[in-house]
């Protein structure tokens, strides 16, 4: 197998647990980013942060990208190689996976996301002062590959952007896709199958709806009468738990923690400010 190249079982294992921030860089993987930074800087960005963005097709590869058929089999998950064979393609049915690549500069740092995860930042003009804590290896071969990926992608957007971009509109799987749909038409596709909960709802409470879309609509809406940073990550936890993100975790994490794991790093020195002092959340 290509030991240069990446392919989907790895990309997922990165997105789900590495977050490369300067101090784990090596000074290569430093300056490789930095070109993909450079390079991806040929597409328009958005109106927040330089934000950029473009779509991989990535391969699920081979059967040893999934993993070891010896070592599956010792640990008992499989039998024989015929399991191993299926267990890979239930996981990893389809041939290719796409995923959407971020990039994003705020002051003086810049931010590489995959797939909504970030995965690493650095110090524009900041190159590591000494080499990382750990083993660097594995960002090294994940920089190094990026960078082939981005020259490869942005080659093909300024060959034929037309073309570039009707690939991706015809072949982005309709998961990665969002739009918007009216809930009335969003319950007319559902037919019999769809929940209604505006059949349950009483005049009473439909005049008070009516009530707070009016109040909305002069922005005389109630606000919190101040603010401080660990009510922010409360808030923020509050919305952690109603999307289950963190339902499996094994250890207990107050509101910050939670943030911390979430957040991308762009909040201006809010992880710093003292959470019970609306002053500082209001200096800020």
């Amino acid at each position: 197998m290509d030991t240069t190249e990446l392919f989907v079982p790895e990309i997922n294992a990165m997105i789900e647990h590495a977050h490369f921030e300067s101090s784990h860089v090596s000074n290569d993987s430093y300056l490789k980013l930095k070109e993909v930074y450079k390079i991806f800087s040929c597409i328009k960005p958005g109106e927040n942060d330089e934000n950029r963005h473009t779509w991989f097709e990535i391969s699920r590869g081979p059967i040893s990208a999934f993993g070891d058929y010896d070592e599956y089999k010792e640990s008992g998950e499989v039998e024989t190689f015929e399991e191993f064979e299926q267990l890979w393609k239930d996981y990893y049915p389809e041939e290719t996976t796409w995923y959407r690549f971020d990039t994003a500069k705020y002051q003086n740092e810049l931010f590489f996301h995959l797939d909504g995860k970030l995965i690493a930042s650095i110090r524009e003009d900041e190159p590591p002062a000494k080499d990382p804590a750990f083993d660097p290896d594995y960002l090294d071969r994940f920089a190094d590959w990026l960078l082939r990926k981005v020259v490869s992608e942005t080659g093909k957007l300024k060959k034929d952007e037309a073309a570039y971009n009707r690939y991706i509109q015809q072949n982005l799987s309709w998961s990665k896709r969002f739009g918007r749909i009216k809930r009335k038409d969003y319950w007319e596709v559902q037919g019999d199958e769809a929940i209604r909960p505006d059949k349950d709802l009483s005049d009473e409470s439909i005049d008070k709806l009516k009530i707070v879309v009016e109040k909305t609509k002069n922005h005389d809406i109630l606000l919190a009468e101040k603010m401080a940073a660990g009510e922010f990550f409360r808030i923020c936890e509050i919305c952690y738990d109603a999307n289950g993100y963190f339902k499996n975790s094994q250890v207990q994490l107050t509101p910050k923690e939670k943030y911390l794991q979430m957040a991308d790093g762009r909040d201006g020195g809010l992880r710093e400010l003292t959470e019970e002092s609306p002053l500082a959340f209001h200096i800020l």
